[in-house]
């Protein structure tokens, strides 16, 4: 057993382990990517997921044309190099770590960049991890745009407690898109990284205004709505006419 002790505030913002909020920023971690453990996307390689420390300029957007941040907040973020198209798990959550409860609803919340659309995904799953087939998966799309001086995206998710339940990333089979770059171009410009930071879990009851957050708020396209509504003004049209 190893015992340490850091200035973690993980819980309410206190060090002791209790019920409420949890949440990681990653600038007091004591070991790892705690609440995450690695998963199987490199096998026993040099992992290329780790914790990114901020050095203004050069690991932020824009510095010889870098699309994403490498540290979203503060001084540290989880970053993941290069990882896609492997249609394998990037890292999860354990129970040992964040235990979901059966019988309860928790919301996770958190900030990310990534480089190319759908190349990595938030996953629920529970018990042993086997394939990608048995999670629940959430595609994130990509969080740049040129002109736009902002690269990071705040969802939230609906996560209904069981036994052995867990939460991850994906990389998804899905290549990233390198805007016809090649080589040591496109891997610097972070086509193809995934950064994660602001992780917040809580219990919540589940409301109408809940599932409004969750998915049409930071889960459903701004062109959905746009469909959405032109096919509203379609049916208002048609029925006006009869």
């Amino acid at each position: 057993m190893r015992v340490f002790e850091n200035k973690s505030q993980m819980y309410e913002n206190s060090h002791d382990i209790g019920d409420g909020e949890f949440f990681q920023n990653f600038e007091q971690v004591g070991q790892g990517i705690f609440p995450f453990v690695i998963g199987n996307v490199e096998g026993v390689e040099d992992n290329r997921t780790h914790l990114s420390e901020k050095h203004d300029p050069y690991t932020q957007k824009g510095w010889n044309g870098k699309v994403i941040n490498d540290v979203i907040e503060g001084n540290w973020s989880l970053k993941t190099n290069g990882l896609t198209g492997r249609n394998a798990l990037v890292y999860q959550t354990i129970p040992q770590n964040y235990r979901f409860e059966e019988g309860k609803t928790y919301q996770v919340v958190f900030d990310y960049e990534a480089g190319s659309d759908g190349t990595y995904a938030f996953v629920i799953g529970e018990g042993e991890y086997t394939n990608p087939s048995n999670l629940k998966v959430y595609h994130l799309p990509k969080t740049w745009e040129d002109g736009n001086d902002k690269s990071t995206k705040r969802v939230k998710f609906l996560v209904e407690g069981a036994k052995g339940r867990w939460i991850g990333i994906l990389s998804t089979t899905k290549a990233a898109d390198l805007q016809k770059t090649s080589g040591s171009v496109s891997d610097f410009r972070s086509y193809k990284d995934f950064v994660l930071d602001n992780l917040l879990i809580k219990q919540v009851e589940v409301t109408s205004k809940i599932l409004k957050e969750n998915f049409l708020e930071s889960f459903t396209p701004q062109k959905i709505y746009q469909n959405i509504r032109k096919n509203q003004l379609k049916i208002t049209k048609m029925l006006l006419q009869r």
